[in-house]
This record gives C-alpha cells, structure tokens and sequence, in this order.
C-alpha cells in the first residue's frame, strides 16, 4: 500500500493521517488487495465539500485521489475515514460512476441512481456516514492519538 498525503500544517499531521489512512485501509480492505492500493491525499484550505474521492483510472480502482478541506484536526480525521469508505466502495466495484445517454449516473450494486436523489438517501452515503464514527473511535482506542486529535478517552469508551 502506498499512501502520500499533502497540505499537511506540519510533520506529525502528515504521518498522524498517514497513520490513519493506513489504518482504516486495513480495516475496510482484504488483505490481498492492500498491496495493490495507494492513496493520495490532499488537504486543501479551499475547498467546497468538507471532503471527496475517486478514483484515478474508474476502469480499475486501485489508486485513489482523497481531498479534504483544512479545518480542525478531528474533523479532518473523521472526513478521511468518510472518504476511505467510499474509496472502498469503488474498489469492490460496488460503486461505480457512469455515463448513459450522456447523463451522469451513479451504480451502488448494479442498481442505477440518478443525480435528483436526495444526499442523505444515497446508499453509498448511508453505509460511510454508518461507519466512520466506528473507524475513528477504533483508531483512537488502538493508536491512543485521542489528546492530538483533542479528544478525551472517556469520551470514546464504552466503561
């Protein structure tokens, strides 16, 4: 697995989401499949979504552009575990973008979703918005970063 990550505010943000995308990459993808993945991450100052991804050749997703607007350093975590997910999604071929009939369309499982669907009824949105919350949490429990990204453990754990 390779993972770059750029716009970093400094040393340890860059090797902390590095840490992190290593982590959930690991958690949401098979073994087999993690030598043939890279992530490229980008954290930007302006940028209109809190976060997006895709990957670079749809044919076949293996390398994936991760971007993520600058803001607090949970916030920022919590959007990369979002965006890993669906980076899993296109991987697995679960979801794919296309182009039929010249109208952009998005395939979860085979089944087609035009663009008028509502955000939050989007199923791909529904499963990464379900488990980013379990991704971080177990992030913080194993890696115990919860003072760097400003949390507390009594606040992520469940004694």
């Amino acid at each position: 697995m390779i993972i770059k990550v750029k716009g970093a505010v400094d040393r340890l943000m860059l090797n902390r989401m590095k840490l992190a995308c290593g982590f959930f990459a690991q958690k949401l993808f098979k073994k087999q499949m993690l030598p043939y993945v890279q992530f490229n991450v980008i954290i930007q100052k302006k940028l209109i979504t809190s976060g997006c991804c895709g990957p670079i050749d749809p044919s076949r997703p293996r390398e994936f552009e991760i971007e993520i607007r600058q803001q607090s350093r949970m916030a920022m975590l919590t959007i990369l575990a979002h965006e890993m997910i669906h980076c899993k999604q296109f991987a697995y071929g679960e979801l794919k973008e296309k182009y039929i009939k010249q109208n952009h369309v998005m395939l979860w499982k085979g089944e087609i979703f035009s663009n008028d669907i509502d955000y939050w009824d989007q199923p791909w949105e529904i499963e990464a918005y379900g488990l980013e919350n379990s991704l971080v949490a177990k992030f913080l429990k194993e890696t115990q970063t919860y003072a760097y990204f400003g949390q507390k453990v009594k606040d992520w754990s469940l004694s």
